[in-house]
């Protein structure tokens, strides 16, 4: 909404919004933030806890600071927060099908609630350990991995994607074995999938500004052999190509366009010491 005032020139709402945000923020750390194992709790409850209970932790509870770096709106809390708590979910709720829904949901812990699967948890967790730092490329992408292996491994469909899976030991009378491991548990209507959209372009930090055409890239860099980089894919509505670290030579980077064909006012690349700017492009 800020960043929307801003560019109809209504500074007056602007300053209210970037008010109301860094209120929301500081309530979120107050009421939310968990110091001691470092993570933001799913909720907050007014009356004390009940004896033994503890605070639960839901995967893709930051999935708000997903979208902000996908519009280019910056982190909504601290780095450093958001690394213990994606560290919090890795080792609270892993699962070999990926990020299960939640830890102490329920009392005694362990009932089906909290072995569920949640699919698009492990999405954004790969998302925002890219755009965050929580994990080096390889590793932050291992989460959505497990997710995609199950799918295109066990279930053999990468179309039909569900919202939950069971977890491990979930027993089914009409599952193969009578388990229900990894298999579906609900589907939903969020279009979970979607989010793996997420991944390529935490991959290179896209942004594309299409009123103002302007593309801006900063891959990260995933090692491909001695010397070498992973190229990355871009894409607009209007083409899609890869961008590949070069950083040697003389040379930064290697663009290509794969497909289709876009002008654009102004294109950024950024790595580590080396940055590189066009102006008036056609790329195609």
């Amino acid at each position: 909404g800020a960043e929307m005032a801003g560019r109809v020139r209504d500074e007056e709402f602007r300053a209210y919004l970037l008010q109301a945000q860094a209120d929301a923020q500081k309530a979120a750390i107050d009421k939310l933030w968990v110091p001691g194992p470092g993570f933001f709790r799913a909720w907050w409850q007014e009356r004390p806890k009940a004896p033994g209970q503890q605070d639960a932790l839901h995967s893709d509870a930051l999935y708000g600071s997903v979208w902000a770096h996908l519009l280019g709106l910056g982190p909504l809390v601290e780095a450093s927060r958001v690394r213990r708590h994606l560290r919090a979910e890795a080792e609270r709720l892993d699962s070999p099908y990926g990020l299960m829904v939640m830890h102490n949901d329920t009392e005694p812990s362990g009932v089906w609630r909290d072995n569920i699967v949640w699919n698009m948890g492990s999405m954004d967790w790969s998302a925002l350990a890219l755009y965050s730092g929580a994990a080096p490329p390889e590793e932050a992408l291992r989460m959505a991995e497990k997710v995609v292996h199950n799918y295109r491994s066990r279930h053999n469909d990468l179309w039909h994607w569900h919202m939950l899976n069971a977890g491990t030991g979930v027993e089914c009378a009409v599952a193969p074995g009578g388990r229900a491991d990894g298999f579906p548990w609900c589907d939903d209507y969020t279009g979970t999938e979607l989010m793996g959209w997420a991944l390529p372009l935490a991959l290179t930090r896209q942004q594309w500004d299409a009123p103002a055409a302007t593309l801006a890239l900063t891959p990260v860099l995933m090692p491909r052999g001695p010397g070498r980089w992973a190229a990355l894919p871009w894409y607009t509505p209007f083409c899609t190509g890869t961008v590949e670290p070069v950083l040697e030579g003389g040379v930064c980077f290697r663009l290509r366009v794969l497909t289709g064909a876009v002008a654009v006012a102004r294109l950024t690349i950024a790595g580590p010491g080396c940055a590189v700017e066009r102006r008036a492009l056609a790329l195609s």
